[in-house]
C-alpha cells in the first residue's frame, strides 16, 4: 500500500508539516495540570483534617460514655479531668472559664468527691487520655472537670467542646454540647467561641 499524500504549498518547508505540540500548548498543558494537582493536594489535606477532627470528636465521646457508664454502674461520682503537665495528674478543680485540654485528660472514680485525682484517698483511676498532636486543639468552656454523678446525670455545669484542627492552609472546627442530662450531641460546625491555637 502505497503512502498517503501530503498536500502542501511549494514555499512551505516540509518540516512544518510535522505533527506535535508547540510550546504554547505545552505550557497551557502544564499549567493545568500542575492546577488540578494543587486542588487535588488542598482536597486531600482537608481529608486528613476532616479525618483527625472526627477521630478526636470519637476519643472524646468514648471517654464522656465510659465516664458516663461507670457512674451509673458504680453508684459514685465519676470524673473527666483536664491533665495538667505533669502525667497523670489534673490540673485543677476551681477553673470555671474556657481551658484548653489539649494535654489530654483522665477519667477517674472520684471517692472523695474533691474533683482531684488522689490514689492515697481512694480515688481509681480507669483511663488516662494522651496530649493530642501538636495541630490539633481541644477547649471545654467550663474549667478543668466533667462530673457524672451516680445517676449518670452531669454533678457539674453542662457546656460546649471545641474541637479544632489547624495546619498550615487547612483549619478545621466542630463544636459538641454536653447537656445536663450527660448526653453529648453535635451542634455546629464552627465553634461560637474562639479556639486557642
Amino acid at each position: 500500500m502505497r503512502g498517503k499524500l501530503v498536500w502542501r504549498h511549494a514555499e512551505v518547508p516540509f518540516l512544518s508539516l510535522q505533527r506535535g505540540f508547540s510550546l504554547l500548548e505545552l505550557v497551557m498543558t502544564l499549567a493545568l495540570a500542575a492546577t488540578l494537582s494543587m486542588a487535588g493536594v488542598s482536597s486531600f489535606q482537608h481529608l486528613v483534617a476532616s479525618n483527625k477532627v472526627d477521630t478526636l470528636m470519637w476519643t472524646l465521646r468514648t471517654s464522656l460514655a465510659l465516664a458516663r457508664s461507670e457512674a451509673i454502674n458504680r453508684g459514685q461520682r465519676v470524673v473527666l479531668c483536664r491533665q495538667s503537665v505533669s502525667p497523670g495528674q489534673c490540673a485543677g478543680s476551681t477553673q470555671t472559664g474556657k481551658a484548653v485540654w489539649s494535654q489530654g485528660w483522665l477519667v477517674f472514680v472520684d471517692k472523695d468527691n474533691d474533683r482531684l485525682l488522689d490514689t492515697d484517698k481512694g480515688d481509681e483511676l480507669l483511663r488516662v487520655f494522651q496530649p493530642l498532636d501538636s495541630v490539633q486543639r481541644l477547649m471545654w468552656n467550663n474549667g478543668d472537670f466533667i462530673a457524672y454523678d451516680g445517676s449518670g446525670a452531669l454533678g457539674s455545669r453542662n457546656g460546649t467542646f471545641c474541637v479544632g484542627h489547624s495546619s498550615g492552609a487547612t483549619e478545621l472546627q466542630r463544636e459538641l454540647v454536653l447537656m445536663y442530662t450527660g448526653r453529648l450531641r453535635t451542634a455546629a460546625t464552627t465553634c461560637r467561641y474562639p479556639l486557642v491555637l
